[in-house]
Order: structure tokens, then sequence, then C-alpha cells
């Protein structure tokens, strides 16, 4: 597997498509079939959780959605 194929594995994986899209359209991102095939330009995955390289409209989502769910994550009220 070469480090393309990693990532997009990675990006599989960890979020759903359904919720990318989605997340897109409230966010009123747009998502071209050329944005999902430059997933090698990222990232920079270190200890720290790092977004290294560069941030293509596709990563800029799954990275807004991470950071998105992390902040209601921490400012919910049970």
């Amino acid at each position: 597997m070469n480090y393309f194929e990693e990532e997009h594995e990675w990006v599989r994986k960890n979020f759903d498509l359904e919720e990318i899209l989605d997340f897109a359209k409230k966010h009123s991102f747009e998502i071209t079939r050329e944005s999902d095939y430059m997933f090698f330009l990222w990232v920079d995955r270190n200890p720290k959780g790092g977004w290294g390289g560069t941030l293509t409209p596709m990563m800029a989502l799954v990275k807004g959605i991470k950071e998105y769910k992390e902040y209601n994550n921490e400012n919910s009220t049970l």
C-alpha cells in the first residue's frame, strides 16, 4: 500500500462519507472529484496531532468535522 492509498484508507475508516457530504452542504464546501484525489498532499500525523502539509478542500472538511465534534464534546451541557 502506498502513501496515497494509506491516507485514503485512514479517512475511509475514520469518517463516514455521508457525514462528510452533509457537513459540506451545511458549511458551503464544494467537494469535487479532484479534491478527493488530493489526499496524498496531507497529513503530518505526529504525536501532537498536527495537520501538516497542504490542506485540500476534502482534508479541510475532514479537519473541520473533527474539530466540530471535539468542540461539541467539550462544550456540551449534560
